[in-house]
C-alpha cells in the first residue's frame, strides 16, 4: 500500500507541474470538500456572504464524498483530485473542511492562499496527528503529507485551539478563532426548520422530543436498545439520528430520516449525545444536553476525547440509560450549566460568517 501511495501522490505532483502553467485569476475561490456530495451549510452561507458583498470574486465548488464501500467508488474517487489540481491553479483562495490530497501533496503557485476551517464545530473527540497510533498510520499520513500546506485555520473558539493544535501539527499562532457559518444558520433558521420537521412529521407536534444523535465509532457497540427500553416508560418521544457510517438498523418509528441532525434540532426539547460536537451545536438554541458514554473507557483508549465532559457538562454525564432517563424525566435542566458551555466553546459574533469570510478575504490581492 505504501509504495501505490507513493506512486498515486508522484502522479499528482507530474499533474500540478503542466497546470502551473495555467494563469491565476486573483478573484477566483475555490471550495472543496470530500464530506459529501453538496455544498455544506457552511459553504453554502459563505458563498452566498461572497456572492453578496464581494460580488467580483468568482466562485467554484467541489465536492465529493470519499466512499470506500467498494472498489469502483474508490477507483471513481482517485480522478477527482486531478480535477482539483486544475481549478488550483486558477485559484487565489482555496477553502476546504477536511483533509484533500490535491492539497497536501503537491506544491502549488506562490500566492495561492490555502484555508481549513474543519467540518465540525469544536475538537470534543480526537482526529488527525492526535490519532495516529500505529506505525502504518503514521508511515501513510508522513507520505501523504497529512494536513500540510495550510496558510490559515480556523478555531471554533479559544478553548479548542489547542486540541486543532494538536490535531493539525501547526502552533497555535497559525489559527483564527471564528465560529462556522453554522452557527448563523442556527440561530437563523429556528421557526423554518420547526415548520418543515411538522410538515414532513406532523405527529411530532404533540410529542415532547428527546433527540438522541450517537456518533460514529470504529467498533461496533451502540447500546441503543438499552436506550429505547429505558424510554419505554417516558412521557418523551426518543428520536434517533445514526451516523451515516454506522452500519446498524434502528426501527423505524424511531428515525425520521428526511430531516437532518440540525433541523431535528429545532423541535427537540432534550439532546442527547456523546463525543459529538453536536452537543455544542444543541448549546448554541439552549437546548439541554445530556451526554451518554456507556463506553468511556474503551473510546478514549482507541479514538480518543479531548474534552473534559464531567467539568464541561457537569452532572449530566451518564455511563447508564437508566440513571439519564431519569434525569430527563424529572426536569429542572440547569441552564447554567448550558450556559457556561456554550460561552466556552462558541466564539460570540453577531455574524460568523462574515467574521470568516472578512478573515479569509484579508490581505488578499
Amino acid at each position: 500500500m505504501s509504495i501505490l501511495l507513493r506512486i498515486y501522490k508522484l502522479s499528482l505532483q507530474i499533474v500540478n507541474f503542466f497546470f502551473k502553467i495555467i494563469p491565476r485569476n486573483e478573484k477566483f475561490v475555490l471550495f472543496l470538500s470530500r464530506q459529501g456530495n453538496e455544498a455544506s451549510i457552511d459553504f453554502q452561507y459563505m458563498i452566498e456572504d461572497m456572492r453578496k458583498r464581494y460580488p467580483k470574486y468568482q466562485v467554484k465548488v467541489l465536492t465529493k464524498r470519499m466512499e470506500k464501500t467498494n472498489v469502483i467508488q474508490i477507483i471513481c474517487y482517485v480522478f477527482h483530485p486531478f480535477v482539483q489540481l486544475f481549478y488550483l491553479a486558477k485559484a487565489s483562495i482555496c477553502i476546504i473542511d477536511g483533509y484533500q490530497m490535491a492539497i497536501s501533496c503537491v506544491h502549488h503557485k506562490k500566492g495561492l492562499k490555502i484555508v481549513q476551517i474543519w467540518h465540525s464545530l469544536g475538537a470534543v473527540k480526537k482526529f488527525g496527528y492526535q490519532t495516529l497510533n500505529t506505525k502504518r498510520d503514521q508511515s501513510w499520513a508522513k507520505i501523504m503529507n497529512m494536513h500540510k500546506q495550510y496558510d490559515v485555520i480556523v478555531s471554533s473558539s479559544e478553548a479548542m485551539r489547542p486540541f486543532f493544535s494538536q490535531a493539525f501539527g501547526y502552533p497555535e499562532d497559525k489559527f483564527i478563532v471564528c465560529g462556522l457559518p453554522r452557527v448563523d444558520y442556527l440561530k437563523h433558521t429556528v421557526q423554518e426548520n420547526r415548520k418543515k420537521v411538522y410538515e414532513l412529521y406532523p405527529e411530532l407536534k404533540k410529542e415532547k422530543v428527546v433527540l438522541y444523535v450517537p456518533t460514529f465509532r470504529t467498533y461496533d457497540e451502540y447500546k441503543i436498545d438499552e436506550l429505547i427500553q429505558a424510554f419505554e416508560e417516558s412521557d418523551y418521544k426518543l428520536i434517533i439520528k445514526i451516523h451515516p457510517r454506522m452500519k446498524i438498523i434502528v426501527d423505524k418509528k424511531y428515525t425520521y430520516d428526511a430531516v437532518t441532525s440540525l433541523e431535528l434540532l429545532s423541535i427537540a426539547d432534550v439532546v442527547i449525545s456523546d463525543y459529538s460536537a453536536i452537543s455544542i451545536e444543541a448549546a448554541i438554541l439552549n437546548r439541554p444536553v445530556l451526554l451518554y458514554i456507556y463506553d468511556e473507557e474503551r473510546y478514549n483508549k482507541i479514538e480518543g476525547i479531548n474534552t473534559n465532559l464531567y467539568e464541561d457538562l457537569k452532572g449530566y454525564v451518564f455511563k447508564e440509560s437508566e440513571a439519564l432517563v431519569h434525569t430527563i424525566n424529572k426536569g429542572n435542566y440547569d441552564r447554567n450549566v448550558l450556559r457556561a458551555y456554550r460561552e466556552k466553546y462558541v466564539v460570540e459574533q453577531e455574524s460568523a460568517t462574515k467574521a470568516l469570510v472578512d478573515a479569509i478575504l484579508k490581505d488578499v490581492k
